[in-house]
């Protein structure tokens, strides 16, 4: 229906599983005029590129410094002097973090010149005097926390034997930083999405993708499904399991050596015993309703 599709549309515009899905943007940084001599402009952090943000908390993949959207501007003040012009003026914009701050520091060189004319009864002579002047303006912003990839992973399988057995994958303590995980067997896989990421931009207009919970599954081949939160495969092994964060695969997850299996006892009825036992006691209750009406 074109209804369905207008809102399917806006649903991948506005969410995104990576944070390489996020638009681009300059943003509107905050012009703070500062003055140093002849020198005058401003320096802003707009923001930080490829930030996510979980439970309230902002994150990027590295360095803040290596992150920090910067922009800038510097021009000379000299419109008073009427000889005077400028010959050079050169922007050094560096980085740093310091704790919890990010630090953005352009150093500035400006060379001008002022012409000069002496005048007597036999002419006027011109000559040019060279100026240097040197300015810093800095700006600081509040650093995001680096992610940091998820290392290790417990899951406990618990195994239930009989007619038809299962295997219940329960995954203890994920990280918040996993947004899907799937497991794969032999004969299929089940790709658990946990959370998505929403695009919203900050008070100076640069994109950041906001997580969001979220619970939905998909399933491709057989033997393997899941029942609420917990996938569930059947007479089948697993062959591998991958865990996804906005940043892409985690890359080293230990889950081998902390999986610990978990046998639970059989049951003395069997499930298909049970379906017998069911229709025996529907075919004795319709008799007994059937006595019931003919005595009354």
């Amino acid at each position: 229906m074109p209804g369905q599709a207008g809102i399917l549309e806006d649903i991948n515009k506005t969410y995104i599983y990576s944070i390489n899905e996020l638009p681009l943007s300059t943003g509107i940084p905050e012009k703070n005029i500062k003055n140093s001599g002849h020198i005058t402009g401003w320096i802003d952090i707009v923001g930080f590129r490829q930030m996510m943000r979980d439970n309230g908390t902002d994150y990027i993949p590295g360095s803040p410094a290596d992150y920090a959207i910067v922009q800038y501007d510097t021009w000379t003040n000299l419109q008073n002097c009427d000889s005077c012009y400028v010959v050079k003026i050169e922007n050094h914009v560096t980085m740093r973090d310091s704790g919890s701050m990010t630090i953005a520091q352009n150093n500035i060189d400006l060379q001008w010149a002022q012409i000069f004319t002496n005048c007597d009864d036999k002419g006027c002579l011109q000559y040019t005097v060279y100026k240097t002047e040197y300015a810093i303006f800095s700006v600081s912003a509040k650093s995001p926390l680096q992610f940091k990839f998820p290392t290790k992973q417990n899951i406990t399988i618990e195994q239930y034997k009989g007619v038809v057995p299962k295997e219940i994958i329960k995954f203890e303590g994920m990280d918040e930083g996993i947004i899907s995980y799937r497991v794969t067997t032999g004969n299929g896989s089940v790709l658990h999405r946990r959370k998505i990421g929403k695009i919203e931009t900050t008070p100076k207009g640069i994109f950041f993708m906001n997580l969001t919970p979220l619970s939905v599954w998909e399933r491709t081949g057989s033997g393997i499904y899941h029942w609420r939160d917990d996938p569930i495969m059947g007479d089948d092994e697993i062959k591998d399991i991958s865990f996804d964060t906005p940043y892409g695969k985690a890359p080293d997850i230990d889950y081998s050596s902390r999986m610990v299996f978990h046998e639970n006892k059989e049951t003395n009825i069997e499930p298909g015993v049970w379906s017998v036992l069911y229709v025996v006691l529907i075919f004795f209750a319709g008799i007994f309703i059937m006595y019931k009406s003919s005595g009354s």
